[in-house]
């Protein structure tokens, strides 16, 4: 199960932004528990993500569990009444003014798959710096294959009885993808000195396979809102949403 927090926030400060992902990681591991924040360092695919993302002058931070554990440790101390308020490095002070709570069931997720049709057409907004790497490059196109196995591998490293993580699927996956249109433009998102290359913005998908392989698509889309896409979502890029069945398709 899939678990999604998102805290409203407040602050007298303008200089609150997705530049200050990284340091909300930072009050995060300060609310777990230090033993739990130890195995999270050593782990490669975390099974958490978080970002933050200000829209119509409203800050929200958005915290994901991807599994229970992850939800035990990390969502339920957020959701403590005692934690409504904390200070960045800087001395900026946050208050917390609303927590609402998203969750996604195994049954729910399958269901995807399983269920109802889809038209293969699909826009995903990123909503905070996204970027991914390779052999030590940074890529910053969103391209099928680099989008598939991302969330793949992150897919299976949090559900080791449904492993994703198939060359022959990602393949298949790949060839039968079309990006139909993109509004994307390169930011930077700063990190411990240095500034990581990325992007924001959207695309419009079309998957030409079979059914199989868009609802497969449309599972993976919806495990991606809560794991994020691409590199350092732990820190707050990748952040991601999609709707189904937008744009207009195209012969």
């Amino acid at each position: 199960m899939q678990r999604q927090i998102a805290l409203t926030l407040c602050s007298d400060s303008k200089d609150i932004s997705y530049r200050k992902s990284s340091n909300l990681q930072g009050v995060l591991m300060e609310q777990i528990d230090p033993v739990y924040a130890a195995v999270l360092h050593q782990q490669v695919l975390h099974p958490y993500s978080q970002y933050l993302i200000c829209r119509e002058n409203q800050i929200t931070w958005y915290v994901n569990a991807l599994n229970d554990e992850a939800y035990e440790k990390i969502i339920l101390p957020l959701l403590s009444p005692d934690f409504t308020s904390f200070t960045f490095s800087n001395g900026v002070s946050v208050t917390i003014t609303e927590k609402k709570q998203k969750t996604q069931t195994d049954q729910e997720r399958m269901d995807l798959f399983t269920g109802t049709e889809t038209t293969g057409r699909f826009e995903i907004h990123f909503l905070s710096p996204t970027a991914f790497k390779q052999n030590g490059r940074y890529f910053l196109l969103p391209e099928p294959r680099l989008i598939f196995q991302s969330l793949m591998n992150r897919y299976s490293a949090v559900d080791e009885l449904s492993s994703m993580t198939d060359e022959d699927t990602l393949e298949q996956l790949t060839m039968s993808s079309v990006i139909r249109r993109y509004q994307l433009r390169t930011v930077s998102f700063p990190l411990e000195g240095t500034a990581v290359p990325g992007f924001i913005g959207s695309i419009s998908l079309q998957i030409k396979g079979n059914q199989t392989m868009a609802r497969y698509v449309r599972l993976l889309l919806q495990f991606g809102e809560f794991s994020g896409i691409g590199i350092k979502t732990g820190m707050g890029m990748g952040g991601i949403q999609f709707r189904e069945g937008a744009g207009k398709k195209h012969e």
